[in-house]
């Protein structure tokens, strides 16, 4: 992951990031993959200075991965790591494992760049415990102009997964777009997937590849930049479908935009499939260039018509309307989708930070892309916006960095799912001593109050303690580890933006979503 826990050597700014880990969502969890319970065994993809063959980028890119012990006894991690070929991938003696985690937020990161025994490639990694596991790979261009891209481990695969936006040679003001699709098997035996395209515009059926066959606990990395079954200038959303009976797998798109930018988000497992999505960082036209576009794709049976897909905002910071509702303005085509976008749309209040529920007249998923517009060096970040009906009350991410030396800093969004009552909520920050400056310890603030609907923003990047009241985190410089956000009454979700303070070149923006349990 780009934002590198310290480590000397880790003091470049970011580089860009290879595919790590790949796998679109949380840990990539085969299920049952040993005796081990299911929620723990986690799949990511995995790469050590490849030099991709794609069109998409030329840059080489390498990835970590950090991995988090969401159970209450020590954890025992074991790992498996496979090339894009399905042979397995030999590693350092220092990689292998197996690790051990401590109970309640205990986390390690493993950087397959530093890692001499491991040959240049690309594939995946395969997580397996005795505890809930949770895990997030980056992927970092390196030693070079920087790229980079975060996302969450998968637990589970499914026989279908969305993907909201894909691109093959489009036109944007951030330069050509370009999808990969990384797909992995979560299962054991070779399986066959289709992967269907929808037109942006319209919703229809605009091509779909077939032939590809993956074996187990492997990964298939598709670039669009090269597919002959689509024209040049192409936006639109994908369906993977794993047609063998029983097949499952998890799906990370990499969105390359330009010579630098590069957004990577989760794929949705079918059951993910709802009507209500939050989304706790809508950024409007900010001074800094910052804003968030919400992208929601229309997975019903039917069109949805004029002012069906309602977005309510509420504000969290700073000046500008306390609120405001959105409305779609065009019709949005099944399987197409429909974006709120600040960037284009004078309409929404501008300079405006707060937290969005967007409804639904049918099944959608929905996307978050960040992205700094007008800003000297291009940088951009996305995640999955947050499923509003999630009942967890602990929410957890693996890598938390308080201003590090070279300039790595996260910052932490914990949602209020509840559009009716405040939640309270206690932040658990889990010193990761090996990788955490000397002398520093576990940190416990809150209560804190979240109003209904809103979400709470922690930001290691500014210097103190965080500011006042609810904002305060009590995080020294230099510290690293995990947190684990739990509340009193109200349901919670939540992500993290892994940045660099310090950037002058490139993108070094990244986010990815947390774990709820």
């Amino acid at each position: 992951m780009p934002t590198e826990i310290p480590t000397e050597e880790i003091t470049e700014e970011i580089t860009p990031i290879e595919e790590v880990i790949e796998n679109p969502e949380e840990e990539i969890v085969e299920p049952g993959e040993t005796s081990i319970i299911e929620e723990a065994d986690a799949a990511l993809e995995a790469s050590n200075a490849d030099i991709s063959s794609a069109a998409a980028t030329s840059k080489a890119l390498s990835t970590n991965f950090t991995m988090v012990n969401l159970g209450t006894v020590q954890a025992t991690v074991s790992l498996e790591y496979r090339k894009n070929t399905g042979a397995l991938w030999p590693v350092g003696a220092a990689y292998q494992g197996p690790f051990t985690l401590a109970a309640n937020g205990g986390s390690k990161q493993l950087r397959q760049y530093f890692d001499t025994d491991m040959s240049s490639g690309k594939g995946s990694v395969v997580l397996s415990s005795d505890q809930p596991l949770g895990a997030i790979s980056q992927i970092l261009a390196r030693n070079q102009v920087p790229s980079s891209g975060a996302y969450s481990g998968a637990s589970t695969g499914s026989s279908q997964v969305y993907a909201p936006l894909v691109a093959k040679q489009g036109g944007s003001a951030s330069g050509t777009v370009n999808a990969e699709i990384v797909i992995q098997n979560t299962g054991t035996s070779n399986v066959n997937v289709a992967v269907d395209f929808y037109n942006n515009s319209n919703g229809a059926l605009a091509f779909t590849k077939t032939g590809i066959s993956i074996p187990g606990n492997t990964s298939y990395y598709y670039d669009l930049s090269t597919e002959a079954g689509l024209p040049n200038n192409w936006f639109g959303s994908a369906v993977v479908r794993a047609t063998s009976a029983g097949g499952a797998v998890a799906v990370v798109t990499n969105l390359f935009m330009g010579a630098d930018l590069l957004q990577t988000y989760n794929g949705f497992a079918a059951s993910q499939a709802a009507t209500k999505w939050m989304n706790p960082s809508f950024f409007s036209r900010l001074t800094n260039g910052l804003s968030t576009v919400m992208t929601v794709q229309n997975l019903s049976a039917s069109d949805w018509s004029v002012n069906s897909v309602v977005a309510s905002c509420v504000r969290t910071q700073g000046s500008g309307p306390a609120n405001f509702t959105l409305r779609n303005t065009t019709i949005v085509k099944r399987n197409a989708p429909y974006n709120f976008n600040p960037v284009t749309d004078m309409t929404i209040p501008g300079n405006w930070v707060g937290a969005c529920t967007v409804t639904t007249p049918g099944a959608a998923v929905m996307i978050v892309q960040m992205r700094y517009v007008g800003a000297p060096y291009p940088e951009g970040a996305a995640f999955n916006a947050l499923d509003a009906n999630g009942t967890a009350k602990k929410c957890s991410v693996p890598l938390i960095a308080k201003r590090l030396s070279n300039g790595f800093a996260t910052v932490f969004t914990v949602q209020n799912l509840s559009t009716t009552s405040a939640a309270h909520v206690t932040f658990q920050y889990k010193v990761n001593t090996a990788e955490s400056a000397p002398g520093t310890t576990d940190v416990t603030v809150g209560p804190y109050t979240i109003p209904a609907g809103a979400s709470l923003q922690h930001n290691h990047r500014l210097p103190g303690n965080g500011g006042s009241g609810s904002l305060v985190h009590n995080l020294p410089d230099g510290w690293v580890g995990s947190v684990v956000v739990t509340s009193s009454d109200q349901p919670i979700d939540c992500y993290a933006q892994l940045t660099y303070y310090t950037n002058k070149s490139g993108d070094t923006f990244m986010a990815h979503n947390g774990f709820t349990y």
